[in-house]
């Protein structure tokens, strides 16, 4: 049974003979990349081409904003395929009248305390387009991490610059 609030680990294989991923979905930033195109990001496609490429899934957490995207049906559709989610609050910004959410930076100060509690991951796939995860890519490279981007439409050239490998990810017609 999962829980809320926690990171569950599954996978197979034998003991260091298998890549080990980490997962990390900026969902906003990726739906907001495939709606226009009247598409949707194909989750399960991705996960299993990220199983079959890559390596075993230890965990996947896609990172929403509070509001239109966290709904019950999103929750589940993620969940089906290995996908936890993390709830990322909106705050006023100063001044502006405009709301910002933290998914950006809850993504990257979850994906380093990870690092830091499971160093056997030896690959770290990110879905993302957002340039803002570029001393992410840094972070983990410097650890000795292949990094996999996978991304639709207009990628930060930044971000593409800095990743291992390029990919494009997975669409379904909407």
């Amino acid at each position: 049974m999962r829980l809320p609030g926690r990171i569950f680990f599954w996978g197979g294989g034998e003991r260091g003979k298998m890549r080990k991923v980490a997962v990390l979905v900026d969902y906003e930033n990726m739906i907001l990349a495939s709606v226009p195109a009247g598409q949707v990001i194909d989750f399960d496609s991705l996960m299993r081409s990220i199983r079959d490429e890559i390596g075993v899934v230890k965990v996947a957490m896609a990172f929403l904003p509070l509001g239109a995207f966290l709904s019950d049906q999103t929750i589940r559709n993620l969940d089906e395929v290995g996908i936890d989610c993390v709830a990322c609050p909106r705050y006023d910004v100063a001044g502006t009248g405009k709301e910002k959410d933290k998914v950006d930076s809850r993504m990257i100060a979850l994906a380093k305390k990870l690092f830091d509690e499971h160093s056997d991951v030896t690959d770290i796939a990110i879905i993302s387009n957002d340039g803002d995860f570029t001393p992410l890519v840094t972070f983990f490279q410097h650890r000795g991490k292949t990094v996999t981007l996978f991304g639709l439409g207009e990628i930060s050239g930044a971000l593409k610059r800095v990743v291992d490998i390029v990919r494009i990810a997975p669409v379904k017609n909407s």
